[in-house]
């Protein structure tokens, strides 16, 4: 059975809980990408997650059966002005921060996670 989306304050309250609970985790390919969003730091993402200046872009949300959630995607700036994308899910105890994409550097943020390639764990905070 497909989970229901959340809606734009139930993702916020969400995220909130999970970084004051320490759950979540940077997963595979978030880490593989660090080096592609240069001057972006994970705390620089975690703080974007905890800003009141966060945006959801509800539009680029998309289910993915095999994880049995959604992916939804927030954008907002970084305190050095890097204006940048995460994408995120959530199980029943983590939230998984997946992609994180410097919308800086192409202007364009045509760069999207694989929707079946995402659950690679790794980094647990």
């Amino acid at each position: 059975m497909k989970t229901k989306l959340k809606t734009k304050q139930e993702l916020f309250d969400s995220i909130e809980t999970a970084i004051k609970m320490g759950n979540y985790i940077f997963t595979e390919p978030a880490e593989m990408k660090a080096k592609q969003r240069q001057n972006v730091t994970d705390l620089q993402v975690i703080n974007l997650l905890k800003s009141q200046a966060k945006n959801h872009e509800a539009e680029r949300d998309y289910y993915v059966e095999r994880y049995a959630d959604w992916n939804y995607h927030i954008t907002g700036k970084t305190i050095n002005h890097e204006k940048v994308r995460i994408v995120v899910f959530f199980d029943s105890n983590l939230m998984h921060i997946i992609t994180v994409i410097n919308l800086n550097d192409d202007g364009k943020g045509s760069v999207l996670p694989d929707k079946e390639q995402h659950c690679s764990l790794n980094t647990v905070h």
